[in-house]
């Protein structure tokens, strides 16, 4: 399979013949695995799309293309339409392979690289901005991204990994220390990995269940997200040196939380979709420990280590009545280390011993690092364990914030149904001035107190899902989910309902007199 291009621009030389190897690749594996007729056919349709966008106002040739299709079976358009959908699978790792090098290859260390950090840092430079104000700035910078279920993203994490497979072998190629054999081997791993792409079903045959997205979006959050946080950290912080800076990486998810946008999450999904991040970001934690213990083989007999270091060993041994290692006897920071991990392993269990919160895992991390600092270890300190400390920073022990998203009206009803109840009052029929009138009496008094047997079954699941947030916060802290989210308000009365709803459930007090808890 050549190329498809369109249109007068043609691709870099390395891309195109990057993907000249590739799309033969593919034609070979198409061959063997569907037959050659399915390959004519596809040839057919590709060679007569490439025609077409040469000369798209050739309605005889769209004619054509048509009538070609409508004589295929449903059999033969289905081979059709996943080879080409493992065709453009493999092209487009190609073309981000090929932007990853050539950001690579700009890269000399004598310039920066354009659109870069160190770019922008150094337009700014030029223009008279002055280090402090760079610095202030960025000890203010927040970003938060937002990740979502979407429904245009329905590639299997399975799918997902053989793509990624894809991206280390075509990233191999680019060895020039490869021999012949090498490239050989590279390319028969690539024919295995698009084999599995052609056998693989993009889709299960069963619709994904809520906390399917959930496992989906966990992947990505405690994979290339947690991967890369560090390494975003580091470069902001070279900007501003001898500035401390916090996270700068806010994240959030409305997966799990958004029942607008999907009917079938509830309370017990989003308390679920809490305890599954947790349990996430702390395996991931407890691998980085071990990681850790291994690289930090320093003797205590050679470099030293700090009295409190090796105080808060002797803590932890007693408190967790765990034997001592004793080949590692001389090494303290190995010892710290392996301890650091137990004790998240038992944070993971829910047993004695855990960490309480992710602050408490910060102090330990910042124990081992005030040990190097004063030990001859600063470069070790500002290695993984520096990584591992930015991780913690950023994603705490709730991995991302789950933010509640639901329809005003879903609110409206709830807050009618609880004042009818209460007062006889009938909000619904309220315009919206009275509406606010109503609203913040009701908040300035003391709760409605309505038993929840007494409501219906959608009052109860809203209050339940205000009441799941107080949860989450209580297990996790308040930056685990602390955000509602209104779709579809329309005026402050619709601000006013979340709020009374949020404090029916004990999220929220307000005393009349402006002041809120």
């Amino acid at each position: 399979m050549e190329p498809i291009v369109g249109g007068t621009t043609q691709p870099p030389d390395r891309l195109r013949d990057d993907v000249r190897v590739l799309g033969d690749l593919v034609g070979g594996v198409l061959r063997e695995q569907a037959g050659d007729d399915t390959f004519a056919q596809v040839e057919d349709i590709r060679t007569a799309a490439i025609a077409l966008r040469a000369q798209p106002a050739a309605a005889a040739q769209e004619e054509a293309l048509l009538a070609w299709a409508q004589d295929r079976t449903t059999a033969d358009l289905e081979a059709i339409t996943r080879a080409f959908s493992v065709y453009f699978h493999v092209i487009n790792m190609v073309e981000e392979h090929h932007r990853v090098r050539v950001l690579r290859e700009r890269d000399d260390g004598t310039t920066p690289v354009a659109d870069s950090v160190a770019a922008a840092l150094a337009d700014l430079a030029r223009e008279g901005v002055s280090a402090e104000a760079v610095a202030a700035t960025l000890a203010d910078l927040a970003v938060r991204p937002v990740f979502t279920a979407h429904p245009s993203e329905a590639r299997r994490r399975t799918l997902l990994s053989h793509l990624e497979r894809i991206g280390r072998l075509l990233a191999t190629l680019d060895n020039p220390q490869n021999t012949p054999t090498m490239r050989a081997e590279a390319l028969d791993h690539l024919r295995a990995q698009v084999t599995l792409l052609w056998q693989t079903a993009e889709t299960r045959t069963e619709r994904p269940t809520a906390l399917d997205e959930v496992a989906a979006m966990l992947g990505v959050l405690t994979g290339a997200i947690y991967d890369v946080a560090p390494r975003v950290q580091r470069t902001l912080e070279t900007a501003a040196p001898g500035t401390p800076l916090p996270p700068f990486l806010q994240l959030s998810t409305w997966v799990g939380g958004d029942r607008d946008g999907n009917p079938r999450v509830n309370p017990e999904v989003t308390r679920a979709a809490a305890r599954l991040a947790r349990r996430a970001i702390l395996r991931r934690y407890g691998e980085d420990m071990g990681a850790l213990g291994r690289e930090l083989s320093i003797s205590q007999r050679l470099i030293g280590a700090s009295p409190e270091l090796l105080a808060s060993v002797e803590r932890d041994l007693a408190d967790l009545r765990e034997q001592r290692v004793e080949e590692w006897a001389d090494e303290p920071y190995r010892r710290k280390c392996g301890l650091m991990a137990e004790r998240l392993a038992r944070t993971l269990r829910d047993e004695p011993g855990g960490y309480p919160d992710a602050a408490a895992f910060l102090g330990d991390l910042a124990l081992l690092r005030a040990s190097l600092l004063a030990h001859r270890g600063a470069r070790v300190a500002d290695g993984a364990l520096r990584d591992v400390t930015a991780r913690a920073r950023i994603f705490g022990f709730h991995l991302a914030e789950i933010e509640i998203r639901q329809h005003a009206d879903r609110h409206a009803a709830t807050v009618a149904e609880l004042l009818r109840l209460a007062s006889g009052d009938d909000y619904a029929t309220l315009d919206e001035a009275a509406r606010v009138a109503t609203l913040t009496a009701a908040l300035a008094g003391p709760q409605l107190g309505i038993p929840r047997e007494a409501l219906s079954p959608a009052a109860r699941e809203v209050l339940d899902t205000f009441a799941a947030m107080g949860e989450i916060q209580g297990q996790q802290g308040a930056a685990a989910c602390q955000t509602v989210i209104i779709s579809m308000s329309r005026a402050a009365s619709d601000a006013l309902a979340a709020l009374l709803l949020a404090r029916e459930t004990g999220l929220f007090r307000w005393d009349g007199n402006g002041r809120a808890t």
